[in-house]
């Protein structure tokens, strides 16, 4: 990619961050939850993230043709530029991690392109309107809803991290014992076999528990660790200072009904309904609240034919609707 000087200042602050690094590195679950969180709200920072991200883990890479002299002279100006700077580097900082960022900086400013051998990363992504389902490298299977990622290193396909929502069927392994671990911004769900939903949307986490048993940790060092039976609904935002909420009892086709094709509502706030909507099908809603106060919907919508939710939103809740197909404007009934 060509970098701007923008591009280079940010490049800059992200390899002194610790989070970013964490992140970079897969080795602080918190710090890849947020970043992925983060990338998933900024799509257009994704690129120069995955390129800043193979600079800190020093990734090798090999030069193809470029203009030899025009390459010379700006690197003789930018390691001039370099030295200048580097004791701004942190003492901690490797001597491989800045040598690896420098040089490559360096090279694709100076027009020498490159190719970096193969990440180790493994990324599953939908768009709007999309589902995905894919059997993990350990017989897992993760069934992913619209607008959502999923991330994991190749050597380790039983840690994850999710931004949107997902469906799990976890294999057990007896013969180890190893774990399966979702992370996301808010939580860290832990199970050995079982089958369970997570969402992300909304600026909280909630975990759903179908069948077995989870194990599940939140930023809140006061919160403990929360033994989750199938049924239970755990919802949690670190954002917010409100504990973690726990529901009994809840019904199962209200939480994964959407991987069968329908999203399905019971005495839901019509303002919770429409987010929910915007995230699955990447639209946006534009209302008076007063408009919404104390509406609630019940039902199933489909979650791939937009035209359908909202004839249902004319005819059950008699709102007026006004739009582009990406935009709509709800109105009171006249």
């Amino acid at each position: 990619m060509q970098l701007t000087p923008e591009n280079i200042a940010t490049l800059e602050q992200w390899l002194e961050d610790p989070s970013f690094l964490g992140w970079a590195k897969q080795d602080d679950v918190w710090a890849v939850a947020q970043w992925d969180a983060h990338l998933t709200g900024h799509p257009e920072l994704r690129e120069l993230a995955e390129y800043a991200r193979l600079h800190a883990l020093g990734i090798s890479f090999r030069q193809q043709p470029a203009d030899r002299a025009q390459a010379e002279q700006s690197l003789a100006r930018l390691l001039s530029k370099v030295e200048r700077r580097k004791r701004k580097w942190t003492p901690h900082r490797s001597g491989a991690l800045r040598v690896a960022a420098v040089i490559a900086v360096l090279l694709t400013l100076a027009g020498i392109g490159y190719v970096y051998f193969q990440t180790s990363e493994v990324v599953l992504a939908t768009g709007y309107g999309e589902h995905l389902t894919e059997v993990l490298a350990d017989g897992s299977i993760v069934t992913l809803n619209s607008n959502s990622r999923l991330t994991y290193q190749s050597a380790n396909p039983r840690k994850v991290v999710l931004s949107g929502e997902a469906y799990f069927e976890v294999k057990r392994k007896p013969a180890t014992g190893d774990n399966f671990q979702v992370i996301t911004p808010d939580v860290e769900v832990t199970v050995l076999g079982t089958s369970f939903n997570v969402n992300t949307r909304n600026e909280n986490t909630s975990v759903f528990l179908e069948e077995g048993k989870v194990d599940l940790k939140t930023h809140r060092p006061d919160a403990g660790l929360i033994i989750m039976e199938p049924g239970d609904l755990v919802t949690y935002s670190s954002r917010g200072t409100a504990p973690p909420e726990k529901r009994k009892h809840v019904p199962a086709p209200e939480r994964v009904s959407w991987k069968n094709g329908t999203l399905i509502f019971n005495e839901t706030p019509l303002a919770q309904a429409l987010a929910d909507i915007e995230a699955i099908y990447g639209v946006t809603f534009t209302y008076d609240p007063a408009t919404v106060a104390g509406e609630a919907i019940s039902g199933g919508v489909p979650v791939n034919d937009l035209a359908v939710v909202l004839q249902i939103l004319r005819e059950v809740n008699g709102l007026r609707i006004q739009g582009d197909g990406t935009h709509y404007t709800l109105l009171a009934p006249d």
